[in-house]
């Protein structure tokens, strides 16, 4: 038991509460300091009282920890839920201007499923280089996304279902529709982080058929 005790106890003994980095721990890290305050104080009272009570009360002391951590990711997870469905509705509907409020000033957006089928994307960091970027790249791109499930916990969002794309080219269009998993890491209530994953053999497929398709006048 003193090997799960100093498991729990050692994470949150090296930060205190007014100084964690993360905000939304603050309120589960000062329970929790004083459950460790509180069972420091019982573990040295064991001398005192019958040994059986004092295992009985470190037990209730941790449950009382766990419970307070566990209401803590909960809300956490509901917050991130919360902000992910906005951005993730927004960014399949091009509603930049929605977007653009849900982002980090720091975002960072990437897609490295793309790197074999596009090439080298340019740097997507900042929100004012990404917002460029989807207003310029998704100009010619109608989205209808497809949705399978989704899972939320802590910070972060995945979003699983079907990508119905279709590109307009100068002389074609291509229309696909490809697997996708989009994740949202969201931090301090904006979306600091969106990872786009797709399976681009639908799409691969779809363009090579227009190319070998010709146009109408010049099969007559």
């Amino acid at each position: 038991m003193l090997g799960n005790i100093a498991h729990l106890v050692t994470p949150f003994a090296h930060r205190r509460a007014g100084f964690d980095p993360n905000p939304q721990r603050k309120a589960a890290a000062g329970s929790r300091l004083v459950a460790i305050k509180t069972l420091s104080m019982l573990m040295k009272m064991t001398d005192l009282i019958h040994p059986a009570r004092a295992i009985g009360a470190v037990c209730l002391m941790l449950l009382a920890s766990v419970a307070s951590a566990k209401q803590g990711y909960t809300d956490h997870t509901a917050a991130t839920q919360a902000i992910a469905d906005r951005y993730a509705q927004a960014y399949f509907d091009k509603d930049w201007e929605t977007l653009e409020t849900l982002a980090d000033e720091a975002i960072h957006f990437s897609d490295p499923t793309a790197l074999p089928v596009f090439g080298e994307p340019p740097p997507r960091s900042g929100k004012a280089v990404l917002m460029q970027s989807f207003r310029r790249d998704y100009a010619a791109l109608q989205m209808r996304f497809d949705s399978l499930r989704s899972m939320y916990s802590g910070e972060y969002a995945f979003y699983e279902g079907t990508l119905a794309w279709d590109l307009r080219l100068p002389g074609r269009e291509i229309h696909s529709k490809v697997p996708m998993i989009v994740m949202l890491r969201v931090v301090d209530g904006k979306v600091a982080a969106h990872t786009d994953f797709v399976d681009y053999r639908p799409f691969i497929k779809a363009e090579l058929a227009t190319r070998s398709e010709k146009p109408a006048a010049d099969q007559e």
